[in-house]
Parts: C-alpha cells; structure tokens; sequence
C-alpha cells in the first residue's frame, strides 16, 4: 500500500530523512534531492517507461529505459548507449570488476555453470577490434592456463602502412602440413594447407667460386638446394641464377650462404624468380645466409 508524503510518513534523524513504506510518484513527476549548494533532479516519465536521474543542463545525466521488459541506459539526448536484452532462463551474466593501481578492470563471465564463454559480436559484417583507439601498438595476451602469470603476446608489426587480411582455411590441415599463402587479393591473403618440406635435406652445390677473379654464376636446375660461396673474392661478381628452377612445388626451399663473409664487397646476387614480390634478391652482408620457401605462382618465393 502507498502512503502519501505526509509528516507521519517521515523521520528525520539529524541529516536523514527516512519515509515509512511505499512511495507513490505520480507519472510525468520530478523529484529534487538537495545536497549543499548542489542537488540530484529524478524525473519519472510514464509515457517513455523512464527513469532519468540528472538533467541536460549538467553532466550527471544517466536515464533507465524499459521496452517490453528490455532495459537501456540513454544519454542525455535519449539516445542509448547500454541496451540489455533479457532471457527468461538466464543463470550466467556479465560481471564487471574495477582494480587497483597497476591492474586493469576486468570484464569476465559469471555464473551458475561450471565452463562460460565470453561473446563479442559485431553487427552483420562488423568486426570485434582492439586496440583501435590505442597508438601504441597494444597486443592481445593469452594467458597460459595453469601458469597464471605467463602469456602468448600477438602483437602487429610497427610501421604497418596499410590493411592486411588473413583469411584461413575451410577446414583443419593433416599432420606434417603448414599454412602457406595460397592467393593474394590487394591486401587480403587467402592461406591454405601445403606439405612441409621442411624436414628434407638440402643438396648443397659446393663452392662456385673456387677462383679468386672473374663471374662466379651458380644456376641450380632445382629446388631444395643449397649454395654455399666460399672461395676468397678479390676482383669479379657473385650471382645465382634461379631461372632453370622451372616447375617448383610449394614448401620448396633454396639455401644461399655467403661462407667467405665477404658479402658486403662482393654482393650476391639472386636472379631468375620472384623473392618477397620483387624480381631477384641482393645479399649484401657479410656471412648472410638467405633461405626462400615457394608458395605458389601468384606468390613466387618468400624469404623464410
């Protein structure tokens, strides 16, 4: 039963004042809560099935809205900004924890069930981003189970000048198999399942330049070689020639060795496919080694 505001509905005790039972607020009414100089407007509005607490004229607005027993919070424009959709059989919700210095609020699943996921969705073909606002490279950390306090930290490259898209495979590869780029679309790789060749052995050609003067060339008629230069340089050039490795296989590797360490003065260089999008390769340091990997013929060779 509602009691009306009157003097034997109330009780103050010092600064408190404390109504007896229920209070009845007629619709479309506003109550004003004093506090100081200052004081909290709440306003009852039947017509909208709202609660707003505050008003446009300060920066403590906050209104509680109700749609067929759906809840958002709106700003001070009525416009939402948390919609809450109910389940009639829910027992797992959303638990919100702030911290203390140096630890940052947590956004967790709670609930009755033992194993909960956590959601993100976007809406249609919007994506779930991180990091966006952030201009210091942020990461996502995934924490290692039973070792609380280790992490998996995936972070981007710094200076990326564009987009980049990975888009996975269909289905789960085989054992022995690796992700390899199958196509490429502007900015978007579309990666796919290959054979690893990893673990087959190189054949290495031997030591081209075994004079000290002159073009020493090493031309390869396959792949899965290696090139190994390591004869002293004195005058002349060093170059391996890829063009009669005609008809590559994915996973394919070459393995290119500046063994005398004179790479710096008398650069290596790659001809004949195309390495990392670019037509040949210059090894140009002092005992460098160069492995590449075929991926496909859109792709040609990358460095591995």
């Amino acid at each position: 039963m509602s009691q009306l505001l009157t003097a034997q509905a109330m009780t103050q005790a010092g600064a408190n004042l404390t109504h007896l039972g229920n209070l009845a607020v007629p619709a479309a009414s506003t109550i004003g809560l004093a506090s100081g100089a200052n004081g909290v407007v709440i306003t009852f509005d039947s017509t909208n099935s709202a609660v707003a607490i505050g008003d446009t004229s300060n920066n403590s607005y906050l209104m509680m809205y109700t749609d067929s027993g759906d809840t958002s919070i709106l700003d001070s424009n009525a416009k939402a900004l948390l919609d809450f959709d109910s389940t009639g059989s829910a027992v797992n919700y959303i638990n919100i924890i702030n911290q203390a210095t140096g630890v940052g609020p947590m956004l967790s699943a709670q609930g009755s069930d033992t194993n909960i996921d956590l959601d993100l969705d976007g809406q249609a073909t919007g994506q779930v981003t991180f990091g966006k606002g952030n201009t210091n490279t942020p990461g996502i950390a995934i924490y290692a189970g039973s070792s609380a306090d280790k992490k998996y930290t995936i972070k981007p490259a710094s200076g990326v000048s564009g987009d980049i898209g990975w888009n996975l495979p269909a289905s789960n590869g085989t054992a022995n198999q690796v992700l390899a780029i199958s196509s490429v679309s502007g900015s978007d790789l579309t990666l796919g399942w290959a054979d690893d060749s990893s673990g087959s052995s190189l054949s290495w050609a031997g030591q081209p330049n075994t004079t000290t003067s002159g073009t020493n060339t090493e031309s390869p008629s396959s792949a899965n070689v290696g090139i190994s230069f390591a004869g002293t340089m004195t005058t002349g050039t060093r170059v391996v020639s890829l063009s009669g490795v005609s008809s590559p296989s994915v996973g394919d590797r070459i393995m290119i060795c500046d063994s005398s360490g004179q790479g710096s003065t008398y650069n290596i260089t790659v001809t004949g496919q195309t390495i990392n999008g670019t037509s040949g390769y210059t090894m140009d340091s002092n005992y460098q080694v160069l492995e590449i990997a075929y991926m496909n013929s859109s792709v040609g060779w990358t460095i591995i």
